[in-house]
């Protein structure tokens, strides 16, 4: 599959097998400050990984990815520009990430062709995609191609020891068993989706012992009841090539237990903080809104904000 812009010169293409390092390379370099100096990302952990991975797995990258598309813009046999976009098969909906166009091709009107392509390949079904809140320049664009904000990733500093949010009476949290899984009567019954919740749920059992080139680590917990009764589940997450953040997952908590839900936000924040985790995000979303200003004493004000920004061509004007 290719394409050629004949007013420009530039031609989009699939990315080949022999240039997925470059192409990752490429989707850093343009982010490398903020992703190394804020972030804290490791480029050498990622290139190490990837490298170690394809070792060990022995899978072709075509098997690994295969529902993802990595498009690259080619002018003169160079790498312009690039983007990934990864296919929810349950949600149909497509992910748009590494989305770059390297610095010495900026400012050539690169990231209109690109979003042309995508809203032209892509733009029938849903789309993802996710950009700081101050980066005014993408948001200008994603916007014009119809995207729009639907919640926000909020990323807070945390001190240690972490000072834990009191349950109210009648709950309490604790790091989950196995056995929890067969006791989930009242979520089946009552959480919309909760087999494809579950399917991540499962993973992260025996995730948190460290191992060398395992990228990525969990710690699952249930929310009970007084009665013994699991009223929600969770999970905080982290990866090696992020240093010291972990995305805290409060995933099914039942209506009678909202009350909790900031709580156990704060329980799974402990949690992580006993692995040397000092950073962490939340998606604010209508459920979690309401329970901001109850969790700021505890962390703070977020240092960075992102768009969840989403396009969905039966609403759009």
């Amino acid at each position: 599959m290719n394409h050629k812009n004949v007013k420009t010169g530039y031609q989009f293409r699939k990315l080949k097998n022999k240039e997925l390092w470059d192409f990752i390379a490429y989707a850093f370099e343009s982010t490398r400050d903020r992703a190394e100096k804020k972030m804290g990302v490791s480029f050498k952990f990622l290139k190490r990984m990837c490298q170690v991975n394809r070792l060990l797995l022995g899978i072709p990258w075509k098997l690994i990815a295969r529902d993802s598309s990595h498009i690259v813009v080619v002018k003169d046999r160079r790498i312009c520009a690039g983007f990934s976009a990864m296919y929810d098969k349950k949600k149909n909906e497509y992910t748009i990430g590494n989305f770059f166009t390297r610095p010495e091709f900026q400012g050539q009107g690169i990231g209109n062709l690109l979003m042309e392509y995508i809203v032209e390949r892509y733009g029938k079904t849903k789309l993802i995609l996710y950009v700081e809140t101050n980066n005014e320049v993408a948001l200008h664009l994603y916007k014009k191609f119809g995207f729009s904000e639907k919640s926000s990733m909020q990323e807070f500093h945390f001190t240690s020891p972490f000072k834990t949010r009191p349950f109210p009476p009648g709950f309490h949290a604790r790091q989950a068993r196995k056995e929890d899984l067969k006791n989930l009567h009242r979520l089946i019954d009552k959480i919309p989706d909760i087999d494809e919740i579950l399917k991540h749920y499962k993973k992260s059992f025996n995730k948190t012992k460290e191992r060398r080139f395992r990228m990525r680590n969990q710690i699952p917990a249930v929310l009970v009841n007084d009665n013994g009764e699991i009223l929600g589940i969770g999970r905080a997450m982290w990866t090696k090539a992020i240093a010291n953040f972990v995305q805290i997952i409060a995933t099914a908590v039942l209506p009678e237990a909202k009350f909790a839900y900031p709580s156990f936000i704060s329980f799974l924040t402990e949690m992580a903080t006993e692995y040397d985790i000092s950073r962490g995000a939340w998606e604010k979303t209508e459920k979690t809104e309401v329970f901001l200003e109850e969790m700021k004493p505890y962390l703070g004000e977020p240092f960075r904000i992102s768009w969840i920004m989403e396009r969905v061509p039966g609403l759009l004007n």
